[in-house]
């Protein structure tokens, strides 16, 4: 291996070692989703022009250990504020005011669903391109039909690969006026926890030091 390559991944090594020597970060996931929009009704919400095919782009981090709420049955819960969010369409940053939005799942028998809202009946706004809007509102599902993908009902999960879930889309909405966008969900991404990255940086200082030793 020459010297320049391996001083390259013994410097990455080390960048991935001090990123995960956080341990109170040592249980949130980040999950980017992307698509694109399918409808749009009852015009624009807060002026947002999409068409059918505009991209949209989501990313979401919350705390896979910390136990949700009972929401009005045993096989519901949710996290509320369980970190951050920004939702972008066509180019239009959707975030929150404040940080007061909903991660839900449903563990049940016929039906599994993981969804990402934020709706007029929690507390705090929606800022739409750094204005509080108090009759904006989201949600992103993830469905499945089977329900056979969620096994913990009290902890919200990492996310199951896209392909196996039944349906994934989303909207956004000014409930003043009803107007919508809907979106598909076409890819689905998580960032690496912590613990994965110290894998990666353990196997990139291996491969580094198994380089040198052939060298001498």
């Amino acid at each position: 291996m020459s010297r320049p390559i391996r001083s390259t991944l013994v410097a990455v090594a080390a960048l991935l070692a001090l990123g995960t020597a956080q341990p109170a970060a040592a249980t949130l996931v980040t999950v980017m989703l992307a698509g694109e929009v399918t409808d749009v009704q009852n015009g624009n919400p807060f002026g947002i022009v999409a068409s059918i095919g505009d991209a949209v782009t989501a990313t979401f981090t919350y705390d896979t250990a910390a136990a949700g709420q009972a929401v009005n049955q045993a096989t519901a819960y949710a996290q509320t504020a369980p970190s951050s969010y920004q939702l972008v369409i066509d180019g239009i940053i959707i975030e929150p005011d404040t940080n007061d939005w909903l991660v839900a799942f449903l563990n049940e028998a016929l039906f599994d669903a993981i969804y990402f809202e934020h709706n007029s009946n929690l507390p705090g706004t929606i800022a739409v391109d750094g204005v509080p809007e108090s009759n904006a509102e989201f949600q992103i599902r993830l469905e499945d039909t089977t329900g056979t993908l969620l096994v913990d009902e009290t902890a919200l999960p990492l996310i199951p690969a896209l392909g196996q879930w039944t349906n994934a889309g989303g909207f956004f909405r000014d409930n003043a006026t009803a107007a919508t966008i809907y979106f598909d969900i076409t890819s689905l991404t998580q960032v690496p926890e912590p613990g994965t990255l110290s894998l990666l940086a353990l196997g990139l200082a291996t491969v580094a030091c198994a380089g040198r030793r052939r060298e001498r």
